[in-house]
């Protein structure tokens, strides 16, 4: 027979390993840790992070999300094909040189169409005509930017390398200045750089979603967020960020008024400028098929015009997280 002391110790030893068990589930777990790029603190991506962070929306979905700025694209990219960022936000014509160059990244969801980037001019050009022989300043010569402004020139009978005379400035803030100096007559600008350029006199041309739409028939989606394939390898965590995204600017479209004082603060900027900046704004968080198309329409424009040596397929998009 088992001892009455045998039997008060085994009940000793099981409530016991019961109590570990309970507390071990109940314990939080620890936090997946992401990491977002972002030129400078006044873009789209910028402002959903720091929403995000705020509402507590990502610890919602148990991650932990950290926020790097760069001053320019080629440090970006270069940080995310090596893995020491998690993702970026960037535009169909970048992510499509990144897949011909060889690099394995997937599309993950559309923050914005792009009604915030446009073609700012100085007072007195009312048509792109009247730019000919003059400076225009985009962020490089593999931009979305460059390309759509070259085939809507083809359309208006002008030819965008001999009519005018295109600088490649390497970061948004170089843009402004550049501007606002009076060294170009014309940038291609979004978000809160878009407003600084407005407040420094200039006026909006065109947009490129606006430019794109007359081409080929279709709306230009800025702010992909783009992930290199495996650099988060639990789908979960993944699936988590992509959803908490969704909520976030959901959220941001039901509060802007919040949302700018929020992106304010975090830019370091007036709550007048970011809530111009955001009003600006066509804010999608999503992934359907309708953006999917536009998408491919552009890349299939890129490669028939020689941008691309060939177009992304659809294996391009990840769609396990809808």
């Amino acid at each position: 027979m088992v001892s009455r002391g045998r039997l008060i110790t085994a009940s000793i030893i099981g409530l016991i390993l019961i109590l570990v068990l309970a507390y071990a589930l109940r314990a939080p777990r620890p936090r997946a840790n992401i990491s977002i790029g972002t030129i400078g603190r006044s873009t789209a991506t910028s402002l959903v992070y720091a929403y995000g962070i705020e509402k507590g929306i990502y610890e919602k979905y148990n991650l932990n999300v950290s926020h790097i700025s760069y001053r320019d694209v080629y440090t970006i990219y270069l940080n995310l094909f090596t893995g020491k960022i998690d993702t970026v936000a960037s535009s169909p014509g970048r992510i499509s040189t990144a897949y011909n160059d060889g690099e394995a990244i997937k599309i993950c969801i559309a923050l914005a169409e792009s009604y915030d980037f446009a073609l700012v001019v100085k007072p007195g050009i009312s048509q792109l005509e009247d730019l000919k022989s003059r400076r225009i300043g985009v962020m490089g010569m593999v931009t979305d930017a460059y390309n759509i402004l070259k085939w809507y020139c083809e359309g208006k009978g002008l030819d965008l390398e001999e009519d005018f005379e295109i600088v490649e400035i390497k970061s948004p803030a170089s843009l402004v200045t550049s501007f606002l100096t009076g060294d170009v007559e014309a940038v291609a600008v979004w978000g809160a750089y878009e407003g600084e350029v407005i407040d420094g006199g200039g006026v909006v041309l065109m947009t490129f979603s606006e430019a794109l739409e007359e081409t080929i028939g279709v709306t230009h989606y800025m702010n992909l967020i783009m992930i290199r394939e495996g650099l988060i390898e639990d789908e979960k965590v993944l699936n988590n960020y992509l959803k908490a995204t969704k909520e976030i600017v959901v959220s941001i479209n039901e509060n802007r008024e919040e949302a700018a004082k929020i992106w304010a603060t975090f830019a370091g900027e007036s709550e007048e400028k970011m809530s111009r900046a955001l009003d600006r704004m066509r804010l999608v968080g999503e992934m359907n098929d309708d953006i999917e198309a536009a998408i491919m329409a552009f890349f299939e424009k890129a490669a028939q015009e020689g941008y691309l040596e060939r177009a992304p397929g659809e294996e391009i998009f990840y769609k396990g997280w809808k």
